[in-house]
């Protein structure tokens, strides 16, 4: 039966990455269609009950957010200051006094959210954006001077682009996205061009030096793409060092290993081109971000699913320290200038702290910062044992709150692409909590919270180990009295949401309410739908061994009737993972008998919200969705 439900679904549905409206369906066209247009409409009836909670989150939360001071991103590029609000660009002399002024007004709807280029070492301002928050960005390029429009370029598939003094470089995937090229647009000619055919990643060092990358070799490059270095790395057999860094004189890079962090460095003016190793870090870590900056080198870090601040003093015998930020939060740098770094810092009960950082002066200043009283909240960490395993596991809540099984709860769960699950502000979960919740983070196996060897057991042919985890998780929180089943809804978003996928679908005992949002569930088929970066984390599928292990967790697959309350959640834009996912699985879902499984269809949305309006819009409808069916009272 289920082999007749595979073929016959996988005949219906020609994948295809556009949107669900241009999709070509070689049978039952107009069932299809009719199936679609009915969810759309029974979805859009206010009569739905759980939309009386969500006017009242709509109303309070946006006290919240009113009550919060607006800061303005400033960005530097030449003897000019620039920031963004919405849809407008604001621009003065950075020397100056005088007040911002407009510099030009975007077309939101055609660009999607607006962001500066902060690796840009030219004197254009460069603006990059997704439109409906997908993975191909147009890119366009302004002379400042005359306020006006140079240059448009689309950068296809999750591009990465830097700039030097007198070139655009970004990444381009080619030959149905396996390779990634390197291509520059040269400001004084107008013209793209190949950089040869160098693959891989690339870095900017200065404003006339880029780094090219692969995995065993490097090129260091001139602006005028004259190839300075060209060398394979060797160094004592060692392979596959990363690069974290750079500046003019030289590239750090880290390689990991199971139990720690070796930390290399590269003399640009070593005519062996070699890495040699300086300091090793003796902990299972994982690194999010650095910056090399004046001979500090600051390392946002994961360990035991914390974020930390590292710096390294490479001036003083590479002298090492954690520097003194809250705890239980996420941590983001930002480029500032030769001397400065800015530090973001957000939590569950931290909407935003700017810091400055200055490696001359060695001190880390606040700068701006929007809080709230969280006197009356509690953020504390535990350790949920899975066989030889701990899980991180966070809990936010009020600090009254009785562990006698009545309290709702949310589990959040990601695990996957060695991206850690850290805390963040976000006003609809302070709302739950201020309403008696508990909200709950699960570092499953697949994420970076405790290192390389983590983000390994969750991936591939061992993929399951990230539900076990989950499962054992719902476990721990119900033995220790958290919450109890009926009060539990579980939440995944992207990769996240395959696991909840499979949650409803193996143990939806355990939990009453079910979002998942922007999901996988037809993961035999990845590969069918034309995006790059799924077998590495999934398996191939045209692989024998690793398309039957797929098979026995597939929730298209292995779709059942479940009595949870369902609500899938789907961006009719997404161009990273199809919304066929969630239509395929939602239908058979409901050609199996369940009854409460709600389909939300966003317009105009890709993988992620584009603006406030419409991230408020996602969010609204998501806790309304899970403060009803937990059946909350709401103040």
């Amino acid at each position: 039966m289920k082999k007749h439900l595979f073929l016959f679904l996988t005949s219906i549905f020609i994948l295809r990455c556009s949107s669900p409206s241009e999709q070509e369906f070689s049978l039952n066209e107009k069932e299809f269609k009719l199936w679609k247009t009915t969810q759309d409409s029974l979805f859009s009836k206010q009569s739905i009950p759980y939309r009386d909670y969500k006017r009242k989150i709509i109303k309070n939360t946006q006290k919240i957010i009113n009550a919060q001071e607006w800061v303005p991103k400033c960005t530097n590029i030449g003897k000019y200051s620039f920031f963004i609000k919405k849809n407008k660009v604001f621009y003065k002399n950075k020397n100056s006094k005088e007040k911002y002024k407009l510099f030009t007004i975007l077309d939101s709807v055609n660009f999607g959210p607006i962001s500066i280029l902060e690796k840009n070492h030219s004197n254009y301002l460069i603006l990059k954006s997704s439109q409906f928050s997908n993975d191909d960005y147009l890119v366009q390029i302004w002379d400042i001077d005359k306020k006006k429009l140079i240059k448009k370029i689309n950068a296809l598939n999750f591009p990465k682009i830097q700039s030097t003094r007198n070139n655009l470089f970004y990444t381009q995937y080619e030959n149905q996205y396996e390779v990634k090229y390197l291509f520059r647009y040269n400001f004084s000619t107008g013209q793209v061009y190949k950089v040869k055919n160098y693959k891989g990643q690339f870095s900017v060092l200065s404003k006339n030096k880029i780094c090219n990358f692969s995995s065993k070799e490097y090129f260091l490059i001139d602006d005028n793409t004259s190839v300075i270095k060209n060398k394979s790395i060797e160094l004592f057999g060692e392979k596959n060092i990363r690069p974290i860094a750079v500046s003019d004189m030289k590239i750090y890079g880290f390689k990991e290993l199971k139990n720690k962090i070796k930390i290399f460095e590269l003399l640009l003016s070593d005519r062996n081109f070699k890495f040699k190793e300086v300091f090793t870090i003796n902990e299972k870590i994982t690194i999010r971000e650095a910056f090399l900056k004046n001979e500090n080198l600051l390392l946002s870090i994961i360990k035991k699913g914390v974020n930390y601040l590292y710096k390294v003093d490479l001036k003083n015998n590479n002298d090492f320290k954690v520097l003194n930020l809250p705890k239980y939060g996420t941590i983001d740098l930002i480029d500032k200038d030769l001397i400065n770094i800015t530090i973001k810092f957000s939590s569950f009960t931290i909407p935003q702290i700017i810091y400055n950082f200055n490696t001359n002066e060695q001190n880390l200043k606040i700068t701006n910062k929007t809080l709230i009283n969280s006197e009356q909240y509690e953020v504390k960490q535990k350790w949920v044992i899975n066989k030889k395993d701990s899980i991180p596991l966070l809990l936010f809540h009020k600090k009254n709150v009785k562990l006698d099984s009545s309290s709702p709860l949310i589990l959040y769960g990601y695990g996957g692409f060695k991206i850690s699950s850290t805390p963040y502000y976000n006003p609809f979960i302070q709302y739950f909590i201020d309403n008696g919740g508990i909200y709950a983070i699960a570092g499953v196996k697949g994420g970076g919270e405790m290192g390389k060897e983590w983000h390994i057991k969750g991936k591939g042919l061992s993929k399951k180990e990230s539900f076990n985890d989950f499962k054992r998780t719902l476990d721990y929180l119900i033995i220790n009295k958290y919450s109890k089943p009926s009060k539990i809804a579980i939440l995944g978003y992207s990769i996240g949401g395959l696991l909840i996928n499979y949650s409803v679908i193996n143990y939806s005992d355990k939990f009453n309410t079910a979002i998942s949002i922007n999901s996988i569930s037809d993961v035999t088929n990845l590969h069918k739908y034309l995006k790059r970066g799924y077998s590495t984390e999934y398996g191939n599928s045209n692989q024998f061994e690793t398309f039957n292990y797929q098979k026995e967790y597939s929730p298209l697959i292995n779709a059942k009737k479940i009595e949870s309350n369902f609500l899938i959640v789907s961006g009719d834009k997404d161009d990273r993972v199809s919304p066929l996912h969630s239509y395929k699985f939602v239908k058979e879902l409901q050609n199996k008998g369940s009854k409460n499984v709600y389909f939300y269809n966003m317009k105009n949305i890709g993988h992620g919200s584009q603006n406030v309006k419409q991230y408020y819009e996602t969010q609204s409808e998501i806790y309304s969705f899970i403060l009803y069916h937990l059946k909350m009272n709401i103040n």
